[in-house]
This record gives structure tokens, C-alpha cells and sequence, in this order.
């Protein structure tokens, strides 16, 4: 019988993982009991050779975003690179655009970049989960990442977690926003 493990917890994020066993690549399960029907815990080798490091994708507003970020996330813009500072050809109205930013939050790091409008697509299939230990934080960046944006489930308390709410942003950037129990 296949089993699912419910989610993998690396800095940041969580990823859900099917396995046939307790065992997913060479990595022994932690405990075989689980509250959660066909689920497993997975004990998390951690890699010196893997980071995430996501990179999203703007229609023309990349360095607005990333300013935008700053004031949510309390974060830091580390890098920011116009086209016409990059080693590569450019069109002239891309040229004054972002070509690669890199923002980060303590060891946590995403970049991005303003993309040909024909090129562009809007994101979809994903959310990027914040997982916040402090409920009156998640409250202040969900209400800040939510300005000018659409809310798909407000924030709220749920039976995982003292706040939970999923919104796009004005950039059209999905995001989840999680503060679960016990933390």
C-alpha cells in the first residue's frame, strides 16, 4: 500500500512527497505513526549541496515588488541588476528592467526578474508558504502583502494552524501565510 508523506519541512517551506515506503531516498522515517491517514514523518537529512531558491517572474514591476517585499517581509534587496548592466543583449525597453534581484530574510533567499511582456506568464499552481512562529507577525505581513492585492481565504485560525489565510499579492504572486499550533 503507498503511503504519503504529509510534508517535508525545510527553512521556510513545506513540500508534500509521495513514497511507497517509510523510506524516501535513503532517508529512514522518524516515526511510522502519524495522526494523519496515509502520512509518515520524515526526519530531513539536511544537504550542504541544495538550497530552494525560487525566482519569480514579473510582467514590468520586479523592482517594485521587491521594495514592496522589503516593507513586508523585513527582509533585504541584496542584489538588483538592470539588463543594461548584465553581459547579455537586451531590447531598448527592457534595458532600464530588472534582470535578476536577489532578496533575502535571514539564511532565506528568492530572486526574480521583469520577463518580455510576450514571454510573461501569470503564476499559477503554486503558493509561496511563509511558516511564521509569532501569530501577530503573520497577521501584519498577510495585512501588508494583501495592499492592493485579492484575498483567497482570509487569515484565520484552523485546526493545524493559529492563523492560516492564502492571498495574490499585487504583483500577482500567490502566497500562503501559516502560524501553526504549538509554535
Amino acid at each position: 500500500m503507498t503511503q504519503y508523506v504529509r510534508e517535508a519541512r525545510l527553512p521556510g517551506l513545506v513540500i508534500s512527497v509521495p513514497c511507497l515506503s517509510t523510506t524516501v531516498s535513503g532517508v529512514q522515517s522518524a516515526s511510522a505513526k502519524s495522526p494523519y491517514p496515509f502520512t509518515a514523518d520524515l526526519a530531513i537529512k539536511k544537504s550542504q549541496n541544495m538550497q530552494w531558491y525560487p525566482h519569480l517572474a514579473f510582467n514590468g514591476q520586479c523592482e517594485t515588488a521587491f521594495h514592496f517585499y522589503e516593507k513586508c517581509l523585513g527582509g533585504k534587496i541584496v542584489l538588483m541588476m538592470r539588463y543594461v548592466e548584465a553581459p547579455i543583449e537586451a531590447s531598448p525597453e527592457m534595458k532600464e528592467k530588472i534582470a535578476h534581484p536577489t532578496f533575502a530574510v535571514d539564511d532565506q533567499m528568492f530572486s526574480g526578474s521583469d520577463v518580455l511582456p510576450t514571454n510573461y506568464l501569470k503564476p499559477q499552481g503554486f503558493h509561496i508558504q511563509l511558516n511564521l512562529k509569532d501569530a501577530v507577525e503573520a497577521e501584519h505581513i498577510f495585512r501588508t502583502l494583501a495592499e492592493n492585492g485579492s484575498v483567497g481565504m482570509a487569515l484565520q485560525e484552523t485546526f493545524w494552524a493559529r492563523r492560516y489565510g492564502a492571498l495574490v499579492d499585487q504583483f500577482g504572486v500567490p502566497w500562503e501565510i501559516n502560524c501553526e499550533k504549538g509554535n
